[in-house]
């Protein structure tokens, strides 16, 4: 098709569209990207039914030739007729590209998450193949705690800077106590009556959440509510509690309140962003590889990895010590069948290092 001939409405054709995504491709390393799914999402909104802005465009089928439609005559009494006809064949027409665009739409999910776990699985390999995984996001923690405020966290952040670390410091240390998925993390609320998700009971943390806010096609039905490690207690009240109140008769404010002084928001979530406001799902992401980029840049083939990744490192190093699936899917609040099908990269050989390890601990000074 020569660039004069081509119309408005051709940009919504599936076989252009599709022409121009391998185009794409192809300048891009031959690989699909988030740029072709906004692309894709882009046409869909405009071609929804009764309002996308192409739908309410009939008139765009006189310059689709396949369609080989003649310009209707304002002036003619039946006009009105032909053009009611017109716009319903057209929103037909739209609604099919549509549904085909919707398909295409899908593919390039499928190849970005592929893609995605292609390289998450390619950069996590160093950490993985390790004998022992979960040392590194030990060293991690080890290395943010030398970081820390003195005081901190038997007394409120004064600061600004007092009160991110201490944010950070919880997320890192529950990540690895509770490794949940990015969206309980950020979707996690607290609230001082006790009836958010992190709650106290006594001197007892914990975190519960309803089968419905653990949506995941691998979670277990059952709700969850589990303890928080007791050495992350004083660090919780820090963050979330406001102290005794002073001599003047003011309170010590929490470190999240200090935080929301500064930005001038307040939010119930446990974790809000250096403005005061939850966290979506991309910026959780990029503050875990913001903590892991900065704390880990000096080990050799660890590169800055996100949420995912962490409950990934969590759930391999675990394996490798016990073997115990059964366990480790009450850990992730995943099914059973779920944890055996994601964590089956484990080689026969750590299975054997664990058996070993208990053999050797029934046959000590027996054989």
């Amino acid at each position: 098709m020569s660039p004069q001939n081509v119309k408005v409405c051709h940009l919504f054709d599936p076989v252009i569209v599709d022409e121009y995504l391998v185009w794409s491709k192809l300048r891009s390393l031959d690989q699909t990207n988030e740029q072709h799914k906004r692309y894709l999402k882009m046409l869909q909104g405009l071609l929804a039914p009764v309002y996308g802005f192409v739908t309410q465009q009939p008139d765009l089928a006189w310059d689709f030739p396949e369609l080989e439609l003649p310009r209707l005559d304002r002036t003619d009494v039946s006009f009105k007729v032909k053009y009611n006809s017109q716009k319903e064949l057209w929103g037909t027409i739209c609604a099919t590209w549509r549904e085909v665009l919707g398909t295409m739409l899908g593919g390039v999910v499928a190849e970005i998450k592929e893609g995605d776990d292609r390289g998450a699985k390619k950069e996590l390999a160093t950490i993985l193949s390790r004998k022992d995984p979960l040392s590194v996001l030990i060293q991690l923690i080890q290395r943010h705690g030398t970081t820390r405020p003195p005081g901190l966290p038997l007394r409120k952040p004064a600061t600004l800077r007092e009160a991110k670390w201490l944010r950070d410091h919880i997320l890192l240390r529950l990540a690895l106590s509770n490794p949940l998925r990015n969206r309980n993390f950020r979707e996690m609320i607290w609230r001082g009556d006790n009836t958010g998700n992190l709650y106290c009971e006594g001197e007892e943390w914990r975190i519960r959440f309803s089968p419905g806010q653990m949506k995941s096609a691998g979670a277990k039905k059952e709700k969850y509510d589990v303890s928080v490690t007791a050495e992350l207690a004083p660090y919780l009240e820090s963050w979330l509690i406001a102290g005794k109140r002073t001599p003047s008769g003011a309170e010590t404010p929490s470190g999240r309140e200090v935080l929301f002084q500064a930005t001038k928001r307040h939010s119930d979530h446990v974790f809000v962003n250096d403005r005061g406001r939850p966290y979506d799902l991309g910026s959780l992401s990029k503050l875990f590889a913001r903590l892991t980029g900065r704390l880990l840049d000096d080990l050799e083939g660890v590169r800055p990895f996100q949420s995912h990744a962490w409950r990934h490192i969590v759930a391999t190093g675990y394996l490798k010590d016990t073997g115990d699936f059964l366990t480790l899917s009450f850990v992730l609040h995943d099914r059973l069948e779920t944890v055996m099908e994601h964590y089956a990269h484990l080689v026969p050989q750590d299975g054997f290092n664990v058996y070993d390890r208990w053999l050797r601990q029934q046959t000590a000074g027996r054989l």
